[in-house]
This record gives C-alpha cells, structure tokens and sequence, in this order.
C-alpha cells in the first residue's frame, strides 16, 4: 500500500510538472463529487459525477478506491465498478495549471437482486424410468444470489435432485424451482406415463426333472423399461410340480404346466414339465446274517439307493414265520430254527436276504436265595435259586456244599448235619455259572442270646447289680424256658432263682423274653444259668454277667 501510494504521489508530482505547461494564467481551483455518497450494486459499473471550479478547465484526473475489493476503478472518465458488498472511501484528484484539488465520497455497495427465474421448459411429457434435467435462467445474469432449491409436488411421480428428474410413477406432478431467500419461483408441468408390456418369455418351454428336484425359471419382460413388471405363477397340476417365486419343485410322476403371468394383464408364458421317478437301484442291509435267542429280537436296517428314490418303501417278509417274524426290519425269533428274510422294493425289482437263526436262550446268571443261612443241627432247608433270564431253555442247576460233615445236599434241600460252617454252591449247566451263601450250623443252646441292662458295680470280682435279662431265641424253633438262675462262682451259691412261673414259658422263634427286676450285693463273678425244653429235651445255657451284651 505504502508502494501503491508513493507511485500515486509521483504521478501527481510528474501531472502537475505538465500541467505548469498549460495557461499559467488559469489554474484549477477546486473539484468535488456531485454527492458525498454512491450507492453501485455489485457487479455494476458506475461513473461517479464531479464538477471543476473554475469551470471549462480540462484538468488531469486521478482517482482512488480505498478497497479495490470492495470497489474498483475503472477507467479515466470517473467510473467505478461494485466488487463486492461493503463500504470504500473513493477519492479524486484535479490537477490543472500547477495547482491540485481533491474531493472524496462513500460508495456503498449492494447485492445485485434477480427480477426473475424462468426454467427452458414448462410442460414436459416422460415415461416410467426416464430421466431429464431441466436448466433454468436468473436475471439478472450478474445477480448476486444464484442459489436455487427444487421440489416435486408428487414425489410418486417424479423425484428432483439438483435439476435432474426422474420419472418414478404414471401421473402428473409439478416440478418447482425457486431462488433462495425471494419469492421467485417457476414451474414446470410434468405428465409420466407407464411404459405397456408387450411381451413375457420363460428361460424354459420344456423341462424334464426327477421326483425331488427342483429348478429355477427365468423370465424376460419387454420393454426392459416396461412399468408393471410383477408377474404371478401358477401350476396347473400340483400333485406333479409346484411353483413358487420361480422356483420349481417336482412333487410326482405326470406333466404340468408352469405359467407365469404378467399382473393384470393376459400376458403370458408356460414351461411344460415332464416329472419321472427315480427307481430304487439297491437295498443296502446292514447285516446279512443274524442269530438271535428265542423270544429275543435285533434290527436290520435297510437303506436304500439311490438317495433320492422316489419311493423308499421296503416290503420286509420272512421264509419262516413259525422261526421268525419280521416287521419294518425288526426281526423276532419265535422258535428254533433257520429261516430267511427279505426286504424288497415297492415294485419287487430290487430283493436283499438276510439269513436268520434262532437258538435257545441262554442262561445269563443265577443268584441263591436262602430262608435262613443259620441253622440248627437237624434243621432241614430248601435251597433257592433264580435263573437269568427266567425263560433260558436249559434251568438245570447242581448243587453243592464244600463241608458235607456239617451241611449235606440231599435233593435241593441242606441237611444240617453238626455245628460248624459250610458254603452252598448253585451251579447252572448251561453257561456254568454260580452263585453261593454260607451258612452256619449251631446246637440249639448255641442259638439262644442271652443280654443284660440295667446297673452293676464290680469291685475284685465281687458285683453288685440292679439288672434286667433278656433271653432271645434265634433259632428256628419254638422252645420252652423252664428255670432261669444266678449263681455265685466258686460256692455255686444260688443268688437268685425263677422256676416254672411268669415270665418264663413258651419262647416262640425270634423273639424274646425279658426277666428282672433282679438285685444282688458282692456276688463273686456271678453267673447265670438257664434251662429251656425243645422236643421233649432238656437243654441248659449258661454266661457270665460281665461277659453279657450291655457291659
């Protein structure tokens, strides 16, 4: 700017050096803007008027923006041209005769409005999918805002995007146009019609397909541009080949027509579809041979090939139903024997065997079981058993005991022979197998227990009691308690003595019988004697205190 100036100033020097030239006798007296302020709209060229004292005087002008972005100078003539919108100080300066003068004025500069926007096209006719951009015109053509907006009036019809529409739909719609930030706007009417179809071919006329496949049909429409193209399908023979968005499945055996057609209109199309079955060619058995046990059944599973055969029914029969019985590859042995089994295919052509045989069950396990595993000597015990399955063929069994002096077998029934202990073996013939319980052979007095409660005290052997005594009879047999004792060791002295009275008597097999209150004092190493009847015997048992049950 400083540059700018300096320049300015050298011209003025070097303007009035020439104007010294001219009339010396007149010399320029003062210039000045016809008004202090301009107004010049952008993109307008004005001249700016001023006048010269004295007046006739041609002097050397120069003239000056302030901000040449704002507002510039134009030519020499006082013209000045609207940059852009503001305010700038434009100055002017007269030099005549050696003398200079100068003037300023406020130029203002404002927005150029447009009077007018109008579109190149106002009635426009276009079908369904076609295209076209509307131009328009702003005058003035230097109007400051140029900035448009476009709108449809039906959307469904047309579409509108930075001028370009698009035809989306059969109708009429109004394209709008309007400058933004004004009232200024034009139309343009826009009238869209559906493009007719003429035609619809299927990819196929033909089409030959198996059972269980399916296919896809194609179509072509035309026009391509074409508005309605939603078709409908149908089949006129489901049971054969069905139809859904083009997709063809074969369901059975015959011949259909798959049709499409074009939506509201008679416009059509048909495939013919020829749908074949696919024949079983082999039965594959999971077994070829099988030996089952009578009354026991297994599974023979049948697949058939190929895959996809359209019928995979398997006919099952058996050479032998009194041997074997066959339902759906579920075979059953009925009695022994050997017989086949078939499975067929549903038109016979197809035949696979499997060979059967059916045997006897066998036996799997055997378990004893015993009534009573302690017994008496002379007691006499059928020996138990239960074989598995209980329907094996073979129910032979030896039995067997490893002490015969104590537990001899005599027809399935243990005889107990002495006190001791034996172990009873079942044994099967069939399979071998075993199972055995051991058992114990005592003398009756040995079945009897004999238990004690109650309070004792025993100092060097000498007891003092406050008890109760209870005789158990684990034996199998009724006995009947006749005298019941306490005696001192050493003098057999007797303490305490019950003969023939309540509560003894009848001791029934397995139970008990209780005798007491009974007290004593200082009784050395007291023992108790009982006496019971089995049979017509006499039998006696006998324990010391401290050796009973409960001390």
């Amino acid at each position: 700017m400083k540059v700018f100036k300096l320049f300015s100033l050298l011209v003025v020097f070097a303007m009035v050096l020439s104007s010294c030239k001219e009339d010396e006798s007149r010399s320029i007296e003062s210039i000045s803007f016809h008004q202090k302020v301009f107004e010049v709209k952008v993109g307008e060229t004005v001249r700016l008027g001023y006048r010269v004292e004295p007046s006739g005087l041609s002097p050397s002008i120069v003239m000056e923006s302030s901000n040449s972005r704002i507002v510039s100078v134009v030519g020499e003539n006082g013209s000045v041209r609207g940059v852009s919108r503001g305010n700038a100080i434009v100055s002017i300066t007269g030099i005549y005769g050696g003398a200079v003068a100068s003037d300023a004025c406020e130029v203002r500069v404002v927005d150029q409005e447009a009077t007018s926007i109008t579109l190149a096209e106002h009635d426009k006719e276009l079908y369904v999918g076609d295209e076209c951009v509307l131009s328009y015109s702003i005058v003035p053509d230097n109007a400051t805002s140029k900035s448009v907006v476009w709108s449809t009036t039906d959307d469904g019809v047309v579409t509108v995007t930075d001028g370009r529409v698009k035809a989306v739909g059969a109708g009429e719609a109004n394209v709008i146009v309007a400058l933004v930030g004004s009232q200024l706007a034009d139309t343009c009417k826009i009238k869209v019609s559906a493009v007719a179809v003429k035609s619809i071919t299927l990819s196929e006329q033909e089409s030959k397909s198996y059972v269980g496949e399916t296919f896809t049909l194609d179509y072509v429409i035309l026009p391509e541009n074409a508005t309605n193209k939603t078709v409908v399908w149908h089949s006129d023979n489901e049971r054969v080949a069905t139809i859904d968005s083009g997709v063809v499945s074969a369901v059975g055996a015959g011949t259909a027509n798959i049709v499409v057609t074009v939506l509201g209109t008679t416009i059509k199309d048909s495939c013919k579809v020829e749908v074949s079955n696919v024949d079983v060619a082999d039965i594959r058995l999971s077994e070829s041979s099988v030996t089952i046990e009578k009354g026991r059944r297994c599974t023979v599973v049948a697949e058939v090939l190929p895959a996809n055969a359209t019928v995979k029914t398997i006919e099952w029969s058996s050479s032998n139903i009194s041997v074997a019985t066959v339902n759906d590859g579920v075979i059953v042995g009925q009695n022994i024997g050997s017989c086949v089994v078939y499975a067929k295919s549903h038109d016979g052509k197809v035949v696979r065997e499997c060979a059967v045989k059916v045997t006897p069950v066998k036996v799997a396990n055997v378990q004893i079981e015993m009534a009573s595993r302690n017994l008496m000597v002379g007691d006499k015990v059928k020996v138990g058993y239960v074989i598995s399955p209980s329907d094996a063929a073979d129910q032979r069994v030896e039995i067997t005991s490893d002490n015969e002096s104590v537990a001899a077998i005599e027809n399935g029934w243990v005889i107990a022979k002495s006190t001791g202990e034996a172990q009873i073996t079942v044994r099967t013939l069939d399979g071998n197998h075993s199972s055995s319980a051991r058992i114990v052979v005592r003398d009756l007095p040995q079945m009897m227990k004999l238990d004690c409660s109650g309070y004792t005290q025993s100092i060097g052997g000498y007891m003092t009691a406050v008890c109760f005594f209870t005789i158990t009879n684990n034996s199998n047999h009724d006995v009947t308690v006749t005298k019941f004792e306490i005696i001192e060791s050493g003098t057999n002295r007797v303490v305490y003595r019950i003969e023939d009275e309540y509560p003894l008597g009848l001791l029934m097999k397995g139970s008990g019988m209780t005798v007491g209150q009974i007290q004593f004092r200082d009784v050395y190493k007291p023992r108790v004697v009982w006496y019971f009847t089995y049979d017509g015997k006499e039998y006696e048992a006998e324990g010391l205190i401290e050796d009973m049950s409960g001390f």
